[in-house]
C-alpha cells in the first residue's frame, strides 16, 4: 500500500474514533420516558374505508401536540421517527381512540364538554405514544421507550 493510502485511512479511521465520544455524548443522556420534540403528527379520521388528515401539528418541547374542536368520531395518529412510518389508531388494549359527543341534559340546547379525560396508550416499541381526550381536543404525547435508548438511537423528526 502507498504512502498516500496509508494517510487517508489513517485520517479516516482518525475520524471515526473522533466521532464515537460524539454519538456517545448525544444518547447517553437519554432515558426512556424523555419527550420527542418537533416530530410532525398528522391526525385522520377513521370512518371505513377512508383514512382522511384533518389537522396536522409539531409536537413541542414536552413531546406534546394538542388538537381542538373535533367533530366526533373515531381517530387515528400518524408520524414517523427514525424512518419508520406509524399510525396509531388503538391502545395496548385494543379501544380504538374515539373524540365521543357530549351528552346533553335533558333541554340543554349548548353543547356541553366532558371534563374527565380518557387515555389512551401504545407502545411502539420504539416510541411509547399517550393520546388523551377530553370533549371534542385529542392531545399526543410521544415519549422515547426502554428500547431506543437501549440501542442508543437517535430520533430523527424527519416529516417528509
Amino acid at each position: 500500500m502507498s504512502t498516500k493510502a496509508w494517510r487517508v485511512m489513517g485520517l479516516f479511521l482518525g475520524a471515526a474514533i473522533l466521532a464515537i465520544p460524539t454519538t456517545f455524548a448525544q444518547t447517553a443522556d437519554r432515558t426512556p420516558g424523555d419527550p420527542i420534540p418537533g416530530a410532525t403528527v398528522k391526525v385522520g379520521r377513521k370512518p371505513p374505508g377512508s383514512g382522511k388528515i384533518v389537522a396536522q401539528g409539531t409536537t413541542d418541547d414536552q413531546g406534546r401536540c394538542t388538537f381542538k374542536d373535533l367533530a366526533p368520531g373515531t381517530y387515528f395518529l400518524r408520524f414517523e421517527l427514525n424512518g419508520h412510518k406509524y399510525e396509531v389508531a388503538a391502545n395496548d388494549a385494543g379501544e380504538r381512540i374515539t373524540v365521543a359527543a357530549p351528552p346533553k341534559a335533558e333541554g340543554e340546547t349548548s353543547t356541553r364538554m366532558a371534563v374527565r379525560p380518557i387515555v389512551y396508550t401504545k407502545d411502539l416499541g420504539e416510541v411509547i405514544v399517550t393520546v388523551e381526550v377530553v370533549g371534542s381536543a385529542l392531545t399526543s404525547n410521544l415519549n422515547l421507550s426502554k428500547s431506543n435508548v437501549d440501542r442508543g438511537a437517535g430520533v430523527s423528526t424527519d416529516s417528509r
